[in-house]
């Protein structure tokens, strides 16, 4: 069966010949192009740490991170393929040769090769571990729903101070912070619902 890496390199490269109209090989657009996708992954990230950060500005998703992650990864396929790297073959070499250096054991093979020991355990471990661990990624979504809150006050802090100085009373503030404080009652609650039926499932594991 063909791998990711050869596939991807295969089906990229009749794209590029697509795209560029049989122009060939371009690595100096490739290399701007790769310089332009890293931009936009920082981009992103600059993003979600405002939001995780509280700072206002405008916000991103991490699934918009991936497709920018997915487009650098391409671009460095087309510059790898301008010069005739093979991309696992570097990967691994340089991987295993950073490990060397810094007196690591953790090592790359390549597929059909022998298994290094330590991955071994580590994939014994992870096998007997993370399955009875794995329902409680399912508190991820609750408890990022109730963090939240520092947003909402943000944006109540914002219209209270700049966009209404002087046109809101404090009957209408209370009833919005009253407003969020029965939300995010809610919220907690049934983040701790949640918790409450993992353990469930646990115990019936």
């Amino acid at each position: 069966m063909e791998d990711f890496l050869n596939q991807l390199r295969r089906v990229n490269a009749a794209r590029w010949e697509a795209w560029s109209e049989g122009r060939g090989e371009d690595p100096l657009f490739q290399s701007n192009e790769f310089g332009g996708e890293a931009g936009e992954v920082m981009n992103v990230v600059k993003k979600l740490e405002r939001e995780a950060r509280g700072w206002r500005g405008s916000r991103d998703t991490v699934e918009h991170l991936g497709d920018e992650i997915a487009d650098a990864i391409i671009c460095l396929d087309s510059l790898a393929r301008s010069y005739k790297i093979d991309l696992k073959e570097a990967v691994i070499r340089k991987f295993n040769a950073t490990s060397d250096k810094n007196d690591f054991p953790h090592k790359l093979t390549s597929e059909g090769g022998q298994k290094n020991p330590l991955t071994m355990v580590e994939d014994q471990f992870f096998a007997e571990q993370v399955p009875a661990r794995a329902p409680f990624y399912e508190l991820e979504q609750p408890i990022m729903g109730c963090w939240n809150v520092t947003e909402d006050i943000n944006t109540l802090f914002v219209h209270v101070i700049e966009a209404a100085v002087g046109k809101l009373d404090n009957d209408e503030i209370a009833n919005t912070l009253l407003g969020l404080k029965n939300l995010y009652d809610m919220k907690f609650q049934q983040m701790f619902n949640k918790y409450e039926e993992l353990l469930k499932k646990q115990a019936g594991r």
